[in-house]
């Protein structure tokens, strides 16, 4: 959180994070429909295809982890020059 505002000129900063907040909820939705779409089984049966969510979990993972990286190096060179 720390780093999205420090990417926005504070005259700007409660209309983003209002933004955010609507993004992040709606992707809170949508990946409650994606998880329970890949997830399936019968009726009192084993849980099924729970390694599709553990697959994209940790992709998704990784890929913030770099660009977070990536966004505090820029932004970090941005605020000396």
């Amino acid at each position: 959180m720390t780093l999205l505002t420090k990417a926005v000129r504070p005259a700007q900063r409660g209309e983003f994070l209002s933004l955010q907040n609507v993004v992040q909820n709606g992707a809170v939705g949508l990946g409650s429909l994606m998880a329970a779409h890949l997830i399936s089984g019968p009726a009192g049966g084993k849980i099924q295809g729970s390694w599709h969510l553990v697959a994209q979990n940790w992709t998704a993972v990784t890929v913030a982890f770099f660009l977070i990286w990536y966004l505090e190096k820029r932004i970090g060179r941005d605020k000396l020059a």
